[in-house]
């Protein structure tokens, strides 16, 4: 599958190419939505499933910070070949704390993940 990886940077403007930046940098990148009239804010990954073929996590109502870090947290687990299954607890990426990852209906997509979409 083809991805923003595969354009040209002459045809990005500095956002985008900051953004691929990132992902070919790190092997990700995470964006965050801050909290407005119609919700909470959300953070979310792009790169894990082109690097990991794992989809990507989107979080809710967490400090940017604390998503940040989760987000690293999986990366280094799915770098180390560890793989996580939906509707699981998974107490290891949290300090101990349980989460369980839940599919994300497509129609939800436009809506929260805009930066996926382009990439």
């Amino acid at each position: 599958m083809r991805t923003a990886l595969d354009i040209d940077d002459a045809l990005l403007d500095a956002d985008e190419r900051s953004f691929v930046e990132n992902i070919r940098l790190h092997g990700w990148f995470g964006t965050h939505v801050f909290e407005d009239a119609n919700g909470p804010g959300f953070s979310y990954t792009t790169g894990f499933w082109h690097k990991f073929a794992f989809p990507e996590l989107i979080l809710f109502a967490l400090p940017e910070e604390v998503s940040h870090e989760i987000f690293w947290n999986f990366y280094r687990d799915l770098e180390a070949e560890k793989r996580f299954v939906a509707n699981e607890p998974i107490s290891e990426v949290l300090n101990g704390y349980d989460l369980i990852i839940r599919d994300v209906g497509s129609y939800h997509f436009a809506e929260y993940l805009g930066w996926n979409r382009w990439f």
